[in-house]
This record gives structure tokens, sequence and C-alpha cells, in this order.
């Protein structure tokens, strides 16, 4: 069970007076007030209501070095370089080169690109990929998604007569000094646009973004500086458009904060993916069948940002990169076709090797005396293409940092680590970074690649410096308020729809209620994995209430709550009418609007569940 932190008592007097003013629900307005409106035009911003300003982009002079980049590019362009991008194999790599890409042909560039191999090259730029473009004739490479931690591969290229922007959104590598100060250790290219510089060069007011992102201002300052040529100007907004879209899928599928401008993008990129103009994302939103409703992040990072994703895990992150560059209609629908195949494939093989890494925390339990506080797992035969999925499954499950770690094919291991709040990952794998070959990340997800000879000094070392508590171990769930489900309506839960983009940042509304007696249930699914229950709250309203997640924890629960009989007795298809009898528990729970056959009705999720005191 997780701690509940609850984020207000009751309906705040700030959000009666938002409420009043833009005729909402106040349940509606408190919502807001939680995500953290402070005014009525604050509020009128935030969901977008008729008469608020749209809310401005920063200025992308203010990205460190962008200027000097656009200056330098623009040289290029003049000369005849010819310029490669190198971007990486994951969704906002792919939108990041396909931004750059598309950004520098409409101002003449001569450019084409290249993304790592996962398996063969690791994450970023590597030196496979310099030689080559050098033996290529390529003269320029701008970095995308990668590159702030590349300053040999950067050394190399320089050494080979490549020059080098480095366009980037990671942390910048630092060492530590005898007093405690960190130093940045920038690559030495000829511009680092990267927002996570923390030196004097950086302006720009919002660190938060991603490289997809950094990419699409780095373009619309260099659209501002290219000249009124005929061609840029005709397809100027066009391209923005595209490329809005584009953003807006990084941003989400690499869990960025949806506040500040990221919040202006993904809102514009959902309004205009159904009518985008790019074949590829025209053709994987109809494969996926989702054209014709609105589109919510949901669709982003959960429908159409895997099928991107698993074409670098699963064979080659050119196939997605060749779908958002694609202009034929035929063969954009061919390629997302397959790639909506490989999702599928790559789902089968999560779900395998979570289940292979839960078997192995077992068994190093067993042996250690006690679950670790930092998880690495070595998974030898797990595809690495899936490891960082699986580490996010298993951090999850077990509240703790986690690193699953697997072989490649050059005899060298692979890991990619998820972590929790109070674990800063990559200052942890900073501190024993000579254990590694390369590595990178943020504080909340690191990749990484060793020598297997040093997989039990890497555990040894996280778990000797790590310095959680138990406490630290327990998760927070943060509900909005409690609040009888009863009290919820369709017009209600329509209107929360006000709240998009909902993610990292701006959550789901969560709420919990007290008194609730679980009257009877179904076990429903495929593979009997769903929990379908009528509940009644304390005003006596009954409802339905699906759990979609460990239903056999919920299970296991109820039984402790009332015996294994009485709980097995909810399942024996008798209603009861009455209401009377029912096993007493508290909810946190959210709520949607379930449509079947043209009926629409307010439908509860089970989010977590708690002993009535």
């Amino acid at each position: 069970m997780k701690r509940w932190e609850i984020m207000t008592d009751g309906i705040s007097a700030q959000a009666k007076a938002i409420a009043k003013e833009l005729r909402l629900n106040e349940i509606t307005a408190q919502l807001l007030c939680n995500r953290g409106v402070e005014t009525i035009e604050d509020a009128r911003a935030y969901v977008g209501l008729e008469g608020a300003e749209r809310t401005s982009l920063h200025d992308p002079r203010e990205l460190p070095d962008a200027e000097r980049a656009v200056e330098i590019i623009l040289g290029w362009i003049r000369a005849g370089v010819r310029i490669r991008v190198i971007g990486d194999y994951d969704v906002d790599g792919v939108c990041a080169t396909a931004i750059l890409v598309k950004g520098l042909r409409l101002c003449g560039a001569h450019v084409d690109a290249r993304l790592p191999e996962r398996a063969r090259d690791g994450y970023g730029l590597n030196e496979r990929l310099v030689r080559e473009a050098a033996e290529d004739g390529i003269r320029a490479l701008i970095t995308c998604d990668n590159g702030i931690a590349a300053a040999q591969e950067i050394a190399l290229a320089q050494t080979l007569g490549l020059s080098v922007i480095v366009t980037d959104h990671h942390e910048v590598p630092y060492t530590v000094e005898a007093d405690g100060t960190h130093t940045e250790q920038l690559p030495a290219a000829e511009a680092v646009v990267d927002p996570r510089r923390t030196d004097e060069a950086n302006r720009y007011p919002f660190r938060a973004i991603c490289g997809a992102v950094v990419a699409y201002r780095l373009i619309q300052l260099l659209l501002e500086n290219c000249g009124e040529q005929p061609a840029v100007e005709a397809g100027r907004n066009a391209f923005l458009r595209e490329a809005t879209v584009m953003a807006g899928l990084a941003t989400v599928c690499d869990v960025m904060p949806l506040i500040d401008e990221n919040r202006t993008i993904v809102r514009y990129a959902l309004m205009g993916a159904p009518h985008t103009n790019n074949a590829g994302l025209r053709a994987l939103i109809d494969v996926q069948d989702i054209r014709d409703r609105k589109l919510s992040s949901h669709d982003f990072g959960f429908i159409l940002g895997p099928c991107l994703n698993a074409a670098g895990r699963l064979t080659s992150a050119e196939q997605g990169l060749a779908l958002l560059l694609c202009e034929d209609a035929g063969e954009a629908a061919r390629i997302a076709g397959d790639l909506r195949g490989l999702n599928d494939s790559r789902k089968t093989m999560t779900k395998q090797g979570t289940e292979t890494a839960m078997a192995e925390i077992d068994a190093l339990t067993e042996r250690e005396g006690g679950l670790p506080s930092v998880l690495v797992v070595y998974l030898p035969d797990c595809n690495e293409a899936v490891a960082g999925i699986i580490a996010g499954r298993i951090r999850e499950h077990y509240s703790r940092p986690s690193i699953i770690l697997t072989n490649t094919d050059n005899g060298l291991i692979k890991g990619s680590g998820r972590s929790t709040p109070a674990y800063h990952m990559f200052e942890a794998l900073t501190a024993c970074k000579e254990l590694f070959v390369k590595f990178g990340g943020h504080p909340m997800a690191a990749g990484l690649t060793m020598e297997a000879q040093y997989v039990d000094e890497l555990r040894k070392r996280l778990n000797e410096n790590c310095s959680l508590t138990e406490e630290d171990f327990t998760e927070s769930l943060h509900p909005d308020m409690a609040l009888d489900p009863g009290r919820l309506t369709i017009p209600i839960l329509r209107e929360f729809a006000l709240l998009e983009p909902l993610g990292e940042g701006c959550p789901e509304p969560l709420f919990t209620a007290e008194g609730i007696s679980v009257l009877s249930g179904q076990i429903i699914g495929k593979n009997q994995n769903v929990g379908k229950y009528r509940i009644r709250d304390a005003g006596g309203a009954v409802l339905e209430l699906m759990c979609f997640r460990d239903l056999e924890g919920f299970r296991a629960f109820l039984q402790e709550q009332v015996g294994m009989e009485a709980e097995a007795a909810l399942y024996d298809g008798q209603q009861r009418a009455d209401h009377t009898r029912g096993i007493p528990i508290r909810v946190a729970y959210t709520a949607s609007i379930n449509e079947f056959r043209g009926e629409q009705r307010l439908q509860l999720v089970l989010a977590d569940w708690k002993p009535v005191e």
C-alpha cells in the first residue's frame, strides 16, 4: 500500500473564485489550483479558454550557443557543405532528427541523417558513425538528443576534419572538485546547445525540454535568420505546424513535465496531429485507428510513441525516421503497419523479461537476506531493446531504483536504469564512473556500458553509497482531494478534459473516498486479470469500480479484511439489492466516461486501497 498525501482538504476560496468567474464546477477549479494555478487569468490560460492569450514560447536566442550555431549553419549552407545529423534511436531522438533534417532542407542545406543501432553502437554519437561520415565526404555534424557526453567522439571528428554542433538536453558531465563543487565538462564542439548547461551562456528560463524541442527551437531561429527566400517563406508555416506535432510527441514520450512551454507545445501538437501534413504521422494515426477522435497525451505516450520506439528497439530506428521523412502515402502506410507489428512483439518480450527479472530479484533477496536498496539485475539473455522498459516495471513494482543489465554482441554489458524521486541516478552512477566504458542520463533514468567483470562491484558500490530510508521505499500517491464518487457526473468529467494535456507535472485527477462498501464482483478479461466491482459510497450511490492492475494484490487485501470465504462470495453472481452488506474499505481512484454501444456511464478505476481505520 502507498502513502497518501492528499493535496487539499476541501474547495479553497481561490478555487471558488475561479469557478464562479469561469463558470466551472468547483471540483474542476480546485484541480486547477492543485496544479499551480493562482489567478483567474492563469486558469483561463491553463485550460485554453477563449479570451486567454496564447502562451508564448521562450526566446530561442536564450539557449546557450543557439545564435552561434545558427551563424555556423548558415555559413555551411552558403558554402554548400555536406551536413549529417546524428540522432538517437528513441522517439525523442527520431523526432529531433526529422525536425532538423526537414528544417535544414527547407533552408537549402545539403543534409542527410544517421541514427545509431542500439545493439551495435549503443546510445548517441560513436566512433563508427564519425568515421563513416568522414569516409562519406561529410564535413559537418549536428547531433540531436545526444552529444553532450561524447567528448572523445567529437575530438575524433575534429581530427578527421569535421566540424561539430551539439544539440542535446541531457545532463552535462562534470567532475567533483575537492571542495565538493561540480565543474561541467563541455565537449569541444563549435557550439553546444543544451538547456541543462549551468554556465553563464545559458539564459533559457526553462531547462526541462526534450531533444526534439531543442531542435525545434533552433530551427525556428534558423528560419528567422536565413533570409527572405521564396521557398522558405512558402514552406515555413507548414513546416512549423508539422514540427510542433513531432516536438509535442517527443515531449510526452520522453516524460518531460507538462508545464511552462512544454504544455503549450503539447496542447497544439494534440490539436494538430489529426490534421498533420506529415504522411508518416498520418499513416501511424490511421494504423492505430485513432483518427476520428480527439487525441490525448495518452495517445502520444502509449499508442503512437511505442510504435516509433519499437523500430529502434528491435530492428533499426532508421525505420521510424524513414516514416517521419516519407512523402508517399502508400509507403508510409506500409512502414506504419510494420512498426505496429514490431510493437506487438516488443510487448511480449517485455512481459517475459519482467517475469524473469522478478525471479532473479527473489533469488537475490534470499541470498542477501533482504531486498537491496538499489536493484541491479543481470539478465544475460534479455534483449537489450526492452531493458529500459523492464527497469521501469521493476522500479514501479518494488519502489526502488532499478538497473537492468544485458549482454551485447561485442562482449560488453549494457544497462538501462529507472529511478525514484528520492534517488538521483545520474549522480549515483557518476560516483562510480570508473566502472563504465560509457554512461549518461538524468536524475530519473540512465544508460551505461560496462565490462561483465564489474557487475557485482556495481551492485555493491551503488548499495553501499545509497542513503535511501524505508520511508523512501514507500511510494507516495498525491490525491487531489477526498471526494465521494457519487458526487461526480458525466458533465463534470467532460469538464475535466480542460486539464489536458495530462502527464508528467499535470497528472490525471485522483481522489480518495472513505466509507466504500464492495458489494459484488466479477473477474473478467482474456487473461482473467481484471476485476469489475459494484460498490456503494458513503452517500449511498452505487457505482462501478474497475481494477486493471494488481488484481491479485487487491483480492489478497480483501481476504485479509473478511476472510477467503467472504471474499469468494463476492463473485457468486448474486446482486446485493439491499445494499446493506459489503466489504468496507478506503480507496484512491480515478474516474472516466465509459462509452459502449452509444451509452455513456461513469466508470471508476482503482488506484490504491487501504483498510478502514
